[in-house]
């Protein structure tokens, strides 16, 4: 079959693949860092470090094994999207909706979900040790009892949703471990 089209020049040579990709590339707000703007799963297993989505609609977006530490995502829709055995460290989901996305494997340490929205996510063997809960809504989350214990232990696990109007205690369903 010979090499990849980028590297045997022409149109569809390097010069053409780095158009492409600039392409999918847009300035953040105040023409700072670029954001990818939606659309596609074509982003699996690469890395959105330090990036900024907020107020995206990212929900073709897939986030499977991404590198996502201190990325922002605040306000972005990501309703069904994978962040399956993702690193996002220090991410910011605040005001997201996340409901029905996959989180399972993920990392997300030290990760802000306040006032974000998970409804009906999946976050099986997730790890969220340091994350900020604080009005988040898990309503229908299922998940494993040690990972439920961890996050009713979790002192920020408090407040109420600011667009659901759950108290995220309840929404939880720490009354289950008493």
């Amino acid at each position: 079959a010979g090499p990849p089209a980028w590297r045997r020049g022409g149109a569809g040579g390097l010069a053409g693949a780095a158009a492409a990709a600039a392409g999918l590339l847009a300035p953040g707000p105040g023409g700072g860092a670029g954001a990818i703007s939606g659309g596609g799963d074509g982003f699996t297993s690469s890395s959105k470090e330090g990036l900024d989505f907020s107020g995206q609609n990212l929900t073709k977006v897939d986030f499977t094994k991404n590198l996502c530490k201190g990325t922002i995502f605040k306000g972005a829709k990501l309703r069904g999207v994978s962040f399956f055995a993702a690193l996002a460290e220090n991410a910011d989901f605040e005001g997201a909706d996340l409901s029905f996305a996959d989180l399972e494997q993920g990392n997300f340490t030290k990760a802000s979900f306040r006032d974000a929205v998970l409804e009906g996510a999946e976050v099986s063997a997730a790890r969220f040790p340091g994350a900020d809960l604080t009005g988040s809504d898990w309503t229908d989350v299922l998940m494993r009892k040690d990972v439920l214990k961890l996050l009713c232990d979790n002192p920020t696990a408090t407040g109420v949703n600011s667009k659901t109007g759950v108290d995220t205690r309840e929404s939880l369903a720490c009354f289950t471990l008493e």
